[in-house]
């Protein structure tokens, strides 16, 4: 799993084969070949053994998985009739591992032969978001184990797969993940804290993401025209991708802002053909208005503290209310029914209908 050598080629990909995630995790979990699959098998499985390497040297190396999910949303003649979660299997991890591979090899390369690029960067955890989320688990009666001492990547690490072992990890994930400043774009190399890399850029995705086109112009540029390495140029594209870096990170958050109201909209969309149903979620925030409930397929939904017609109080810090004599906090499961939808604010309500058996309530570990 060590990469012994890398060196960067012009040259042009020949698809061979178009595939699939589910159709190759057959081959790799169920050790099934799908049909036109049989002369690309081997090799997979080879890929994945791989991946496997590079996945458990990461683990050795700091790197911070934390094992979050994304909505799947399915669709029949553009009207949605199913949200999932999306979980990771051996052929996402498999992409993950190489393409954070040939990020790192492109990002080592540029930065010791001092070329112009644009970095992705992440950094430390903020100490103060860190220590309300520390007491904020401890008041779930959560007693890690961990030395919280040293806040390092393998602090994190720790933290998070010991938090794994308790069903309440898929809300206080998102709480976690709030307590480190999002990674940005920018000219200047400082580190990837979540992957535990010193160097790391964005370089695979071309069609997608502008900072991959500026790295592989860059290349183009310096790399395999040296003759260009003369300060004046090295210059002018350092200006210029300083700006394109803030540039990019701005429209990042643009686009990530985009997609949870999209997200919202469906979901409140496929919502409305389930009022008056009942399901069981698990608590994932508490507001001053109510407090949310996340369904097993990510749908949220609010449950308001006037539908309760009784006195609360509410305590911000620890993101808990008590109405009237009954407690309500993180990673609580709860049972509720649908009350309304709105498509124009893409917004649930739900209302609370009880307590799910503590039997199933009780920690993994």
């Amino acid at each position: 799993g060590k990469c012994v050598n890398h060196d960067i080629k012009l040259s042009v990909i020949h698809s061979k084969k178009r595939m699939t995630y589910k159709e190759v995790n057959k081959i790799l979990e169920e050790n099934t070949i799908p049909e036109g699959y049989k002369k690309y098998a081997d090799n997979l499985r080879l890929a994945s053994e791989l991946a496997d390497l590079l996945y458990e040297k990461s683990i050795i190396r700091g790197y911070v998985d934390f094992g979050t999910t994304e909505p799947d949303l399915g669709y029949i003649n553009n009207i949605i009739n199913s949200v999932n979660r999306k979980d990771q299997h051996k052929a996402e991890r498999l992409i993950e591992m190489f393409m954070v591979r040939a990020n790192v090899g492109i990002g080592t390369i540029m930065y010791h032969a001092g070329i112009p690029s644009i970095y992705r960067n992440h950094g430390e955890p903020d100490e103060d978001r860190l220590n309300h989320f520390l007491e904020l688990i401890a008041s779930l009666g959560i007693n890690l184990k961990t030395n919280v001492k040293n806040k390092n990547a393998k602090t994190i690490q720790a933290i998070v797969e010991e938090l794994k072992g308790y069903p309440e990890y898929r809300v206080l994930a998102t709480k976690i993940l709030s307590t480190m400043d999002k990674a940005t774009y920018s000219s200047e190399n400082l580190g990837h804290f979540a992957l535990a890399l010193k160097i790391y850029l964005h370089f695979t995705s071309p069609i997608r993401r502008y900072p991959d086109t500026c790295v592989i112009r860059a290349l183009h540029k310096f790399y395999f025209h040296p003759e260009n390495m003369v300060p004046e140029k090295i210059d002018e594209y350092y200006r210029k991708y300083t700006e394109y870096a803030i540039h990019s990170s701005e429209m990042e958050r643009v686009n990530e802002k985009c997609e949870r109201m999209v997200d919202k909209l469906e979901f409140a969309k496929y919502m409305s053909n389930h009022i008056g149903e009942e399901y069981e979620g698990m608590i994932s925030g508490v507001t001053e208005k109510g407090f949310f409930v996340q369904l097993d397929n990510l749908i949220e939904g609010l449950v308001r503290y006037d539908s309760f017609e009784d006195k609360y109080s509410y305590d911000e810090v620890l993101e808990m209310v008590k109405i009237k004599d009954k407690l309500f906090k993180l990673g609580q499961k709860v049972k509720i029914r649908v009350l309304d939808v709105s498509t124009t604010e893409r917004q649930i309500d739900f209302g609370y209908v009880g307590d799910i058996d503590e039997k199933e309530t009780k920690k993994t570990r």
